[in-house]
């Protein structure tokens, strides 16, 4: 879940469960609560506690180009 709403798409149903999020349309600097849930097969189900996320994407950015 982010910010509360669970995104469609991201199930994992194989080991090890991983959750990639693409951050670039987002602006640096802001935060966003991510929880993960899970179901089991017997419909119990659980989400774990909530993770504070600041974003910061500066490593990604291209380096300035300096006219010679």
């Amino acid at each position: 879940m982010v910010d509360g709403q669970f995104i469609e798409g991201l199930e994992d149903y194989e080991e090890p469960y991983e959750f990639e999020w693409s951050t670039f349309d987002y602006e640096d600097g802001t935060e966003y609560s991510l929880r993960a849930g899970a179901i089991t097969k017997s419909g119990n189900h659980a989400l774990s506690e909530e993770v504070i996320c600041k974003l910061d994407n500066s490593i990604y950015y291209p380096a300035p180009v300096n006219p010679e």
